[in-house]
């Protein structure tokens, strides 16, 4: 005896079915709307022997009259269980609107081919015109509320992932918030002035304090008195033409500034010039101690050649060349035009240069190095006592 009835989702299942019948057209058909919900196979679609469901599984469950083939029709269920039925039929019909063509044509039970009438329709009735939905042609329709479908897996993974989305869109949304809401408090407590504004050094301090002082001063020497322009108008002046003066004191205080340390720059390069300056003559007194070395050499060969017979004449191009030594280290001591110096002394330059650059040494410590006193004896150019000449075979050796 059977304990149970159809279940809804037993009906879902079956209206999920797309052919409407398959070969053989009979009871053990598979994959058969038809066949389904007879209750011959199993909701799904596939045939199995011993399943019962739908249709026939009601008619096992009433038993007694209802589950006699031939005495079901005088159990009072009878038709409501058929109603039933054709309510399922009828939503299948409108789920998937098949074709007259998908009605088989032949090999069906006797009575059922898409062409036989239908009994006991009177003028006859063919099954195929009866293969249509109630509401739109028969003129009655079910007030019945389906199950839901079943979920099939695309829908299922579409699902997911469009639950995944919507989460970290709430997620993402949520984050953006709390971070401008941080951000909204932090700019509230930031203070006016940044970091590269409250540091400064003790010149830029010096700077400010200075450059406050004489905006102050030109504020209070240059701005008219407003007062009497304010008796004459009868009104306020306005704020805009106060902020336009002191904004002109402000702009020629910041060229002044400028025009300081453009001067500052100048200085310095000055200084750093004449230095240099200073170096090269130093240089030049080097070299002049070297030209004097050489003409010791060439006052030394001289004498040995007079000692030898070849005495030169005053005249000559090697007392020439002593001579012109000798006095271009008398002008070099006393200065030349050539250097751009005007014929100022080293030691006057110096002074000079002393002067500009309290940080260098004075003049005094180099008044040793710079005196006026002649680097070379003037014995150095006379000439030397005439030696009385040996007739010797022996060679000079030079040490």
């Amino acid at each position: 005896m059977v304990q149970r009835l159809p279940e809804a989702q037993d009906v879902a299942a079956c209206l999920e079915i797309n052919a409407f019948d398959t070969p053989p057209f009979y009871s053990t058909s598979s994959e058969s709307f038809r066949n389904s919900v007879e209750g011959y196979s199993a909701p799904q679609g596939n045939y199995d022997p011993a399943v019962r469901s739908l249709h026939n599984l009601a008619h096992l469950f009433l038993n007694g009259t209802g589950g006699q083939t031939h005495l079901s029709p005088n159990d009072p269920i009878f038709v409501l269980l058929h109603t039933f039925t054709d309510a399922i039929f009828d939503e299948w019909l409108r789920r998937h609107s098949p074709e007259a063509s998908i009605y088989p044509l032949e090999n069906t039970p006797i009575g059922h081919n898409r062409e036989f009438n239908m009994v006991p329709f009177w003028p006859p009735v063919t099954n195929a015109e009866m293969f249509v939905t109630a509401s739109e042609n028969l003129g009655y329709s079910y007030e019945v509320e389906w199950p839901a479908r079943p979920l099939t897996l695309t829908q299922i993974i579409t699902v997911t992932v469009v639950a995944a989305l919507i989460v970290v869109a709430i997620i993402f949304a949520a984050a953006t918030c709390v971070i401008r809401s941080r951000s909204y408090r932090s700019e509230g407590r930031r203070p006016l002035l940044g970091d590269q504004y409250q540091r400064y050094d003790d010149h830029d301090k010096t700077q400010s304090i200075t450059c406050g002082s004489e905006l102050l001063m030109m504020k209070m020497d240059e701005l008219p008195d407003f007062r009497d322009v304010e008796n004459k108008l009868g009104r306020k002046v306005p704020e805009s033409l106060i902020r336009s003066f002191t904004g002109e004191a402000a702009i020629r205080c910041s060229e002044s500034h400028a025009r300081a340390d453009d001067l500052n720059t100048l200085n310095n390069k000055i200084r750093f010039l004449r230095q240099q300056m200073a170096h090269l003559r130093s240089i030049d007194v080097k070299l002049m101690h070297q030209l004097l070395s050489i003409n010791e050499g060439i006052e030394s060969i001289r004498w040995v050649m007079e000692e030898r017979g070849g005495v030169a004449s005053r005249e000559g191009s090697l007392t020439g060349s002593l001579y012109s030594l000798s006095d271009s280290q008398d002008a070099s001591q006393q200065g030349s035009c050539s250097d751009g110096l005007d014929g100022i002394s080293v030691g006057s330059y110096l002074d000079t240069l002393g002067e500009d650059d309290p940080e260098n040494d004075s003049p005094s410590d180099l008044t040793d190095s710079f005196s006026n006193k002649p680097v070379v004896e003037e014995e150095t150019f006379k000439k030397a006592p005439h030696r009385p000449r040996v007739e010797t075979d022996e060679y000079y050796c030079f040490g």
